[in-house]
């Protein structure tokens, strides 16, 4: 009778832990040092509380358009631009910015023109504004 009530208990046990779950979504994730200690303030899709950074990264795989991530104090902020250089961010101690790895993540699309990549992550299309002339958002004089 013991051992029935034990595994009892052990099975209500594991029905009650919380699952999480993770995207169906497969894709490779970078930390980029050159950017530790910075966040963008603009560009961001929403802010959650997140205790590691990979439960972070896994919520941005999740979330329509996320493509890079900023990690602080169990903070997560889902973004969907990459960012490249540290003019556009503000200095802040602890942070580290992590994102997805595709054909987007050098910013090929000129001229204001927002990169999609393909599902596979290997191609990508530009959305260009006005006055460009091709796939990579050109302008005339470019």
């Amino acid at each position: 009778m013991k051992v029935y009530k034990t595994m009892l208990w052990i099975s209500i046990a594991i029905f009650i832990i919380p699952q999480i779950r993770c995207s169906d979504r497969f894709s490779y994730w970078s930390r980029n040092e050159h950017l530790t200690n910075y966040l963008s303030t603009r560009n961001e899709i929403y802010t959650l509380n997140s205790s590691s950074k990979l439960m972070c990264v896994n919520e941005c795989t999740k979330t329509a358009n996320c493509v890079s991530v900023f990690y602080i104090e169990k903070s997560c902020r889902l973004n969907n631009v990459y960012f490249t250089g540290k003019a556009e961010l503000v200095h802040k101690p602890g942070s580290e910015y992590i994102a997805s790895v595709t054909a987007c993540s050098s910013n090929p699309c000129l001229n204001g023109g927002t990169c999609s990549p393909s599902e596979s992550g290997s191609s990508f299309t530009c959305d260009c504004l006005s006055g460009s002339k091709d796939n990579l958002c050109k302008a005339d004089n470019d």
